[in-house]
């Protein structure tokens, strides 16, 4: 995939301004979501699933996103990433996860009251299976070749996440009798403290600002005198940015951000734009149904087993880092948890009774494509990583497997045997009852 991407960029390199329009703006589009200001630290999640998947959804539906019926919660995801903090978590960590277990509408999830909480039904789980991440990458932007790159998407209607710092960001209203004159402009994101994630949804070739203050709004001379033209020395050309601050913040939610920015900012994460594609009209046929009384959901390890060469772990119970780990320098994909090793996801528990008693939790999971639909036996295998959680304790209450039509009609659910039964340090087989 790395290799195509770079031959993609290479093939448009010979693009000129000329050939692209001069403006595009994608969050006018009837398929863009409402913008509001998130509640959390989850601007990653916000971007990623509750716009982008949003976007991606009802572009390809021809739908509108103003309906809540066809709104993604990232929120949703986020809670699986916050470790029960008020954290923030990787952009590309959402999409991995969205790729597996993905993500319900908005008019489908209630917000649990703790954070870190894992949901518990297994109807919201399983709406949520149908709406999955296929795929996403992340485009290099330094150059103008890479500029150009990102343009044509823009023109043909996708739009990026990209990583900026808000602290100390220089910001400045466009003059009078400039084209655009009166909305933000951003000269630079901040360069100092965290990232904060944005979409960039749009272009404008017109809007400037006069860098070195020689009257003139030139992208033809070296303004920063290393011998060369380059982004950098750009005065002419801003993306269109969206951040979710709300429409209070910019211009009704919106800024423009000079090309330029791309080419000298020192935050790494700045050089380097996202893009994803959605999944559509996937249909479950084989699900498992999960219901767990535990102190620690995240210490929770479990596989579904055909034999000892086709198993499958579903990434909720899972601490193994997957194989396809970035290799090239700064990839957003570096950050990724579920590829570098390190656990990532919240602890849980459920949700507690009035008394602080953990309740039951209830999951569900798509097997589609991970095992065959038909087998002589299905092994449900599960532990507890008290290595990482020494205090985790628990039970599989129930587990079964559900088999469905391609229409979506539930043909059976058939259970697992001798449940309940206690997790422990050692591995417990189930065999599905027949």
């Amino acid at each position: 995939m790395r290799l195509a991407l770079y031959g993609y960029l290479a093939a448009l390199s010979h693009l000129g301004a000329a050939e692209l329009p001069e403006r595009v703006d994608n969050s006018r589009s009837p398929a863009f979501p409402p913008i509001v200001r998130q509640t959390h630290e989850s601007c990653a999640q916000e971007v990623g699933l509750s716009t982008m998947m949003t976007y991606a959804w009802n572009r390809h539906h021809g739908s509108n996103a103003a309906d809540p019926n066809n709104q993604f919660a990232g929120r949703f995801v986020w809670n699986f990433l916050n470790r029960g903090e008020n954290r923030g978590a990787e952009l590309t960590e959402g999409w991995h996860l969205a790729r597996v277990i993905g993500v319900p509408k908005v008019t489908e999830y209630n917000t649990p009251r703790s954070l870190g909480e894992w949901p518990s039904d297994y109807s919201l789980y399983y709406g949520a299976m149908k709406h999955r991440i296929r795929t996403y990458r992340s485009l290099p932007l330094s150059n103008e070749a890479q500029l150009s790159a990102i343009k044509e998407h823009l023109r043909q209607g996708e739009i990026f996440g990209i990583e900026g710092r808000l602290h100390g960001f220089k910001q400045v209203t466009i003059p009078k009798g400039q084209h655009e004159a009166g909305k933000q402009l951003v000269l630079n994101w901040g360069r100092k403290g965290k990232g904060h994630v944005m979409t960039y949804v749009g272009y404008d070739d017109r809007v400037s600002h006069d860098i070195n203050g020689d009257g003139r709004l030139t992208n033809d001379r070296d303004l920063d005198e290393d011998g060369e033209i380059t982004l950098a020395d750009w005065e002419r050309g801003a993306f269109i940015a969206v951040n979710s601050y709300g429409v209070d913040w910019g211009n009704a939610g919106r800024t423009y951000v000079l090309y330029r920015e791309s080419a000298v900012t020192p935050f790494q994460r700045g050089h380097w734009a996202s893009m994803m594609e959605i999944l559509p009209n996937h249909q479950p046929l084989l699900t498992l149904r999960l219901k767990l009384l535990t102190t620690c959901l995240s210490a929770v390890r479990l596989r579904i087993e055909i034999d000892q060469k086709k198993a499958y772990t579903p990434i909720l119970f899972d601490l193994a880092p997957a194989n396809n780990a970035p290799t090239l320098p700064n990839d957003p994909d570096q950050y990724n948890r579920f590829l570098t090793g390190k656990h990532r996801l919240s602890a849980g528990p459920a949700s507690q009774d009035e008394r602080g008693h953990v309740l039951p939790v209830e999951l569900g999971l798509d097997l589609t494509g991970q095992l065959p639909l038909h087998a002589a036996s299905y092994r449900l295998v599960f532990h507890l990583d008290q290595a990482t959680h020494p205090n985790a304790a628990g039970t599989i209450l129930e587990a079964s497997l559900l088999r469905y039509g391609s229409n979506g009609t539930l043909l059976s659910e058939t259970a697992f045997a001798d449940l309940p039964r206690a997790m422990r340090l050692t591995e417990h087989k189930c065999l599905l009852q027949r």
